[in-house]
């Protein structure tokens, strides 16, 4: 099976600077291309600017052939790494290594039950577990034809500076077994929701798959394009229109959850790329600091936090109305673009203001 990427490093933001270090040890030690090393803390290895967060790293996990975790404290105290491992559960296949390396003073005995199933490896620190990663990556290979004297350079390297870098890791805690039991529930809750939410996308697919195929047959007895019943070109028309009208809402309805100035930086953050809208007086404005306090803009950065579940809902009825608008074509899109007077584009700023203000 070919994949996009030889590498996906699973690992909480607040370990970037030995992941990083990691990150750089397996692309010249294993002579891989940087960009087939995925790994959201580096700039040109991770996502996208207009990329949703949770869709592009399923799909990341699924394009790539070694899933590394890169387990800390702040990694077991991420609900966003936690997601992540459970999507690599689901993904998990022969052809597939997923493999956990520990970061720092945490433990196996330390982890949720889930990773038991994972190779686990041992300390990102010690010579020992590295030299085991390289037989996990190299498993056909005799030992005299491995890279060993490239693999153990680069690990002699990568060691002497992950002496100084593990020292900057959050250290254990004890936890209580009620905390330990609600880290447990949290994990078995996100493996289910997203068991439950794969379930439902491939049934809708399906329906929507023996729609079309329906459709297809109903126009194909026809010739000619006049010859098609005006019952069905009407009955296709109204779907579309009511279908746009549900997902138009929808995304209004959420965007209106949220303040102005957050639905101003959805814009410009997910659509236009662009920061030129951003004032001298922006960071000390109290509408900046009220959206920080409330969870939905990162601190000193025009940045969303994708975590927060209002701005979940609305990048996801976005992602939903921009998906059928740029699959839609004729009567409907003709219509909008007479109705509003600019093009049919939720990047078009014109088009957004007609939609949702």
């Amino acid at each position: 099976m070919s994949y996009k990427f030889e590498y996906f490093v699973s690992h909480a933001s607040k370990d970037a600077a030995i992941v990083k270090a990691f990150c750089n040890f397996i692309q010249l030690a294993a002579n891989v291309q940087k960009q087939k090393i995925f790994c959201t803390c580096m700039p040109d290895n991770g996502l996208r600017n207009n990329e949703y967060f949770f869709p592009a790293i399923r799909d990341n996990l699924a394009s790539s052939k070694n899933i590394i975790f890169l387990i800390s404290w702040n990694f077991l105290e991420s609900q966003d790494c936690l997601m992540e491992l459970g999507m690599a559960h689901m993904l998990h296949n022969d052809d597939k290594n997923i493999i956990c390396l520990l970061v720092g003073d945490v433990s196996f005995d330390d982890m949720p039950k889930m990773l038991a199933g994972i190779q686990q490896v041992g300390r990102i620190q010690e010579a020992q577990s590295l030299l085991k990663l390289k037989k996990i990556l190299y498993p056909n290979e005799k030992e005299s034809d491995m890279p060993s004297s490239s693999w153990v350079e680069h690990q002699n390297s990568f060691l002497t500076q992950t002496s100084t870098l593990v020292s900057t890791i959050s250290k254990s805690r004890q936890y209580s077994a009620l905390e330990y039991e609600q880290l447990e529930a949290r994990l078995a809750s996100t493996k289910q929701e997203l068991e439950s939410k794969a379930s439902a996308y491939t049934e809708v697919h399906q329906q929507l798959i023996l729609a079309q195929e329906k459709n297809s047959e109903l126009i194909n007895r026809f010739k000619k394009r006049d010859e098609i019943p005006d019952e069905l070109c009407i009955e296709s028309r109204c779907n579309s229109a009511d279908r746009f009208e549900e997902l138009k809402d929808d995304a209004k309805s959420a965007l209106k959850n949220l303040p102005g100035i957050v639905q101003e930086i959805i814009y410009y953050e997910m659509y236009s790329y662009s920061r030129h809208f951003i004032s001298d007086g922006y960071w000390s404005s109290n509408d900046f600091m009220s959206a920080v306090n409330s969870g939905y803009l990162v601190e000193d950065a025009p940045y969303l936090r994708e975590e927060n579940l209002k701005i979940k809902r609305a990048l996801g009825a976005l992602e939903n109305l921009e998906n059928f608008l740029s699959n839609e074509s004729g009567t409907l899109i003709e219509s909008l673009t007479e109705d509003s007077n600019t093009d049919v584009s939720l990047k078009n700023k014109e088009f957004w203001d007609y939609l949702f203000c």
